[in-house]
């Protein structure tokens, strides 16, 4: 029988997640939720095995409960979908009460579903919902979409983006046409929570199905998004400098030291989010619709707000870094430029380089999940099973030294060889 030593064990329990513990025998992890519907408690489970063998490392044994994690994770999510799906037990089959239209469902829904994001992100679902409402009217009822309505939309909506006059080129991309679909599908889902429509009344009723039958064009593999070393990100703060730039010297080095998100994070804190006698911020996450965790600042953090909080005291707004997008990126890209770094880093590797750094200190992941501010673990997770340049970098390293020390060895045994052979021709 396979024994986990203590401090596999201990690694285990404080990376997983509620409903997520390991078996009793420590071989597997194993998956439970549960949800009372109508009185009855209904209840989903599953094991999944580790594949742990005798003799297997520390290290080994850790790697492969992180790879049985992500799949138990995925399993969790199947299960909430599956437990929040009423029709999902056959004891509970509601039945639609009224009728529901795409227009009046999207009125009733939108102020809980999207009031608390920012007014980009409003923008861009009334935008998406305006192309729906042109295609399909604001009378059309739910209940009555077809697959054939739904692929018949697609084409209409790629055609009139193509033909924008904006759009120079005349392209059109997947993810412009799924994000159109995935309003759709959140109507849906209220309707569905409101009795306005019945699962059955579905384009696929299948209760495993999450897309309800509105089925996303395929998604191209999205490019790796790369992370600043500490040298690069020290190189272009100075460059910024010595350009007189303290202003945005101090946004970008807060954008490093707390992976705010720019729209709705970055560029909307204020000064009163800021805890002085704590050392302490903490924020609205629009994203999320969610407050952040109280979350310690680092000297460099304090030292930008001592040179900026007089300044953001009298802003009518008291934001501390007041932004727009069109002038990040714009700043980004000339700073970028005067570095000779790499047109593929974008104003948001500021993000990607504070989590994949928490990552990289063997943070736990829900401690970096909370400090990110992401939804959900999985999210996180990505930072942990992709390696960032620094470990490929000291892989590749690690490689070098050992075909260095095999090379060294063979020609030391060569000089070994040829002074034996020598010693053996002159006694002859």
């Amino acid at each position: 029988m396979i024994k986990l030593k203590p401090e596999v064990i201990t690694y285990i329990q404080q990376q997983t997640p509620q409903g997520i513990t390991l078996t009793k025998n420590k071989k597997g992890l194993y998956v439970k939720m549960g949800k009372m519907i109508n009185g009855q408690e209904k209840t989903l489970t599953k094991t999944i095995n580790m594949g742990l063998e005798q003799g297997m490392s520390v290290a080994e044994c850790k790697e492969a409960f992180e790879t049985t994690l992500n799949t138990a994770l995925t399993v969790k999510r199947q299960f909430k979908a599956q437990l929040d799906n009423p029709n999902f037990t056959s004891f509970h089959k509601p039945q639609a009460v009224g009728v529901g239209t795409m227009g009046s469902v999207f009125s009733m829904m939108y102020v809980k579903e999207w009031g608390l994001c920012t007014d980009k992100q409003q923008d861009q679902v009334k935008s998406f919902y305006a192309d729906l409402k042109e295609y399909f009217g604001d009378d059309k009822r739910l209940s009555t979409f077809t697959e054939e309505d739904i692929d018949a939309f697609k084409v209409f909506v790629a055609k009139k983006i193509a033909e924008r006059p904006k759009n120079m080129t005349g392209t059109v991309s997947n993810n412009s046409i799924n994000k159109r679909l995935g309003v759709l599908r959140s109507i849906m889902k209220y309707a569905l929570s409101k009795r306005l429509l019945s699962n059955d009344q579905l384009i696929n009723p299948d209760a495993r199905v999450k897309n309800m039958g509105i089925v996303d064009l395929p998604r191209g593999q999205s490019k790796r998004k790369p992370a600043f070393t500490d040298a690069e990100q020290e190189t272009l703060l100075q460059v910024i400098l010595k350009c007189g730039d303290q202003e945005w010297h101090d946004l970008w080095a807060w954008a490093f030291d707390s992976g705010m998100r720019h729209d709705g994070e970055l560029d909307s804190f204020t000064i009163d989010n800021v805890d002085f006698g704590r050392k302490t911020i903490t924020f609205w996450r629009p994203k999320t619709k969610t407050w952040s965790l109280e979350v310690p600042l680092t000297e460099r953090q304090l030292e930008i707000l001592a040179r900026r909080r007089k300044i953001a005291s009298n802003r009518k707004d008291r934001k501390v870094f007041p932004s727009t997008p069109g002038s990040r990126t714009s700043n980004w890209k000339k700073y970028i430029a005067m570095c000779n770094f790499n047109n593929h880093f974008t104003p948001y590797t500021t993000r990607h380089t504070y989590i994949t750094c928490l990552a990289e200190s063997n943070q736990s992941p829900k401690v970096v999940m909370e400090l990110a501010g992401h939804s959900c673990i999985e999210t996180t997770m990505t930072y942990y099973t992709k390696s960032s340049s620094k470990l490929l970098n000291q892989a590749i390293l690690a490689l070098q030294n050992g075909r260095e020390g095999f090379k060294q060895d063979d020609d030391s045994n060569n000089s070994s060889m040829m002074g034996h052979n020598s010693r053996g021709t002159n006694h002859g």
